[in-house]
């Protein structure tokens, strides 16, 4: 009797362990749930999306076992994924609307959660039809959401969710006062992740202060496609536009043709160094093939000679494409981030 008992106890305790998240779907057409598993940061995937059929709308998740954040949502992907932050044991019920915002049940973290994103949801609503002036002001509005419930509570289970939607500055006035609570809750693995993006945005900002406008661009060497050294000193007395880009960046790859039509035209005085950042060789080699770059390229695959930095860290790039302008001394004229025609105005102001 006692074997059996215990048995019974090892059985419920095994049970528990389990997330139970049930699923249903109304107004969409589609039969099938898409579920993709990302880390607490929510921006990277870290297992193969599952595809799961539902049954008149409805469907129950395998086991889930682990402490996880899931996104699901209806196949065609018509409608914004709800977000899940799970805890074993917890039992989810979520209800997905066309037209409307996931409907998410099942636990007190997730309810925290709830009301923070209710807030930034009706902010968003209300920014709808409504005017530039008045639109930028729920924006700001907006953005306040997670920073103040940050603020105001720094000692819960969902602290350190809410400090990583703020900005640096915030991030680092609040982190070192968060309580145990918020430590040792779900999201406690945040509290290294934040302590490394302050420094690395701090970092970026130093940087960026080396290389703001007016200033001698810092020298680096890397390899040509061919393997020979390309050193950005030797390019003096040309005007130098250094395109910091990827094959993975989709705004970049928009960019080429009008790349190509300014080097056409100003290419006996001016040359593009495309430096692709975050790519493979193989990648790398297969895109300028692809896209006919026919101006220098070379790639950032690890830190430059003579520096602990990435080139794209020694430049303080903050998002691709990044072009940056230096004039025939070697001096930084203009920086531009993303796809912009504001470039190619420049360029054809400065390059007469």
């Amino acid at each position: 009797m006692k074997k059996f008992l215990l048995l019974m106890a090892m059985g419920l305790m095994t049970a528990s362990a389990y997330a139970d998240v049930k699923v249903e779907v109304k107004g969409f057409s589609t039969d099938t749930l898409v579920v993709q598993r990302v880390n607490l940061q929510g921006n990277r995937r870290v297992a193969a999306d599952s595809v799961i059929v539902m049954k008149e709308g409805k469907a129950v998740l395998p086991d889930v076992a682990k402490t996880m954040c899931l996104f699901i949502g209806p196949k065609d992907r018509s409608a914004r994924p709800a977000s899940l932050y799970i805890n074993p044991g917890e039992n989810f019920e979520v209800t997905i609307v066309k037209g409307e915002n996931p409907v998410i049940k099942g636990s007190a973290v997730q309810d925290m959660i709830n009301e923070v994103k209710n807030r930034q949801n009706d902010i968003i609503a209300k920014a709808q039809n409504v005017d530039d002036a008045v639109r930028d002001s729920l924006y700001g509005e907006y953005a306040k959401v997670a920073p103040d419930y940050a603020r105001q509570n720094l000692d819960t289970p969902i602290t350190l969710w809410a400090l990583w939607q703020c900005d640096t500055e915030t991030a680092e006035e609040l982190l070192p006062k968060i309580g145990d609570n918020a430590r040792n809750s779900m999201f406690g693995e945040l509290e290294q992740a934040l302590a490394k993006r302050i420094e690395r945005e701090k970092q970026r900002a130093e940087a960026q202060k080396l290389t703001a406008e007016g200033m001698q661009a810092p020298d680096f060497s890397l390899n040509h496609p061919d393997g020979s050294a390309f050193v950005l000193s030797s390019m003096r007395g040309m005007w130098v536009v250094l395109d910091f880009w990827g094959s993975w960046c989709s705004w970049c790859i928009k960019g080429m043709p009008e790349m190509k039509k300014s080097y056409e035209k100003y290419g006996d005085s001016m040359e593009i160094v495309s430096i692709a950042c975050g790519d493979s060789k193989e990648a790398w080699l297969a895109a300028i093939k692809k896209y006919d770059m026919n101006w220098t390229n070379v790639l950032s695959a690890d830190v430059i000679p003579g520096s602990d930095k990435k080139v794209e860290q020694l430049y303080g790039i903050e998002g691709y494409p990044t072009k940056i302008i230096i004039d025939p001394k070697g001096k930084i004229v203009k920086r531009f981030v993303g796809e912009t025609p504001l470039f190619y105005e420049a360029l054809e102001e400065l390059i007469k």
